[in-house]
């Protein structure tokens, strides 16, 4: 990976746990947890809410194929999730 592919991931990585950390200030401990946030007492509607943000926030609108929820159930896979809608756009 080159320098400028890492600074993109790593940027990347810090909006997301920024919008994490913004909707779910109740839930300070699981940002960067990945034993799965629903198995944490994130509740479903937490999810859509977080969903609406990181659309906002990355200015990108996620597939009906990406609206599964194991794509929003922890860092990596919000990451993931993130990274391969903006590479389709």
């Amino acid at each position: 990976m080159g320098n400028a592919e890492f600074r993109v991931k790593a940027e990347l990585r810090t909006r997301v746990r920024m919008v994490i950390q913004s909707a779910w200030h109740n839930y300070p401990e699981l940002v960067d947890a990945d034993d799965g946030y629903l198995s944490s007492g994130v509740t479903s509607l937490d999810i859509m809410d977080l969903i609406l943000r990181l659309e906002e926030e990355f200015d990108i609108e996620f597939s009906v194929e990406n609206l599964e929820l194991e794509n929003f159930d922890s860092f990596e896979s919000i990451c993931a999730t993130i990274g391969a809608s903006k590479a389709m756009s």
